[in-house]
């Protein structure tokens, strides 16, 4: 296993002690979602990587995260994902590559004490872990410092879009130092997420991982939530954007995939002339005249 190790990752360009980790963590041979994000990663690039969940993201963007971290201090690096049960799973593995290194970790996650939170962001551990909409209210506190951020990553970004995040995201990039590197990972690439790319990040780098190339990855495991759920939300999501498109287009209104359709409104009869009504009913009494007061 050693030797199986050392051809595979150590060709990424990887340093001894990163090698050493890889080695303990009996990861094998890289998947072909590492090969080709791990190299340009470490040359500092701009990447939005599209794969399947299980396809080996999270050393994907760990191994280059920790080789970035470095010996410096303060935050270095931010890792965004959609729960807190996701960030337990990174954090977790990167206590594993990051053994013996001396990093230090934040996690902001939603339900936790605020106080707490925020006396663990004046320490600007190394690596910042956290769910948008957590980090955005201490951002909102002025308690966030990003003065020091290097590398960001977008996990399981179309989650985090289908769940509404976007204008989160949006914030919090935009208050990061302009020179960063962003790595963003995708199991669809949606049009807003397209958009994203092209406005905040510099001259990415499309990195697509076909079904038919996927092995699994010792590192991580596939997500049936993920895996299952988050395609359909996106479906979703497209047939209400296609459907309202087409709707604006043609200037009336189509229904929505899955709701009921409305019955068709019945056509109501033409109107038949108003016929003339006699001036007065045979036999009818002559209206009485008003009479005029008296001064």
């Amino acid at each position: 296993m050693e030797c199986r190790v050392s051809e595979g990752f150590a060709s990424l360009g990887l340093s001894r002690e990163t090698m050493a980790a890889v080695a303990r963590g009996k990861l094998g041979l890289p998947t072909p979602l590492q090969m080709k994000v791990i190299p340009p990663a470490l040359l500092g690039r701009d990447i939005v990587a599209v794969s399947a969940s299980g396809s080996g993201r999270t050393t994907a963007f760990l191994l280059g995260l920790i080789e970035r971290l470095g010996n410096l201090a303060g935050t270095r690096a931010l890792v965004l994902a959609r729960t807190k049960q996701r960030l337990a799973e990174i954090h977790e593995h990167f206590d594993v590559l990051a053994d013996g290194r001396g990093f230090k970790v934040t996690e902001i996650l939603p339900g936790g004490s605020l106080s707490a939170q925020e006396n663990e962001l004046r320490e600007r551990r190394h690596l910042l872990l956290a769910v948008p909409q957590r980090l955005t209210e201490h951002m909102d506190k002025g308690a966030v410092n990003f003065s020091s951020i290097e590398m960001v990553v977008l996990d399981a970004a179309d989650d985090m879009v289908g769940d509404g995040l976007l204008p989160q995201l949006k914030r919090i990039v935009t208050r990061l130092p302009p020179r960063r590197q962003t790595l963003i990972f995708t199991e669809t690439l949606l049009d807003s997420l397209s958009i994203f790319a092209r406005t905040y990040l510099r001259d990415p780098i499309l990195i697509e991982v076909a079904s038919s190339e996927m092995r699994p990855a010792r590192d991580e495991a596939p997500e049936p939530s993920a895996a299952s759920k988050a395609p359909a939300r996106v479906a979703r999501l497209k047939a209400v954007a296609r459907a309202a498109a087409a709707a604006k287009a043609s200037g009336a209104a189509k229904p929505v995939a899955g709701a009921k359709p409305k019955p068709a409104a019945k056509p109501k009869p033409a109107s038949k002339p108003a016929k003339a009504k006699p001036a007065s009913k045979p036999g009818a009494k002559p209206a009485k005249k008003a009479r005029a007061k008296k001064p």
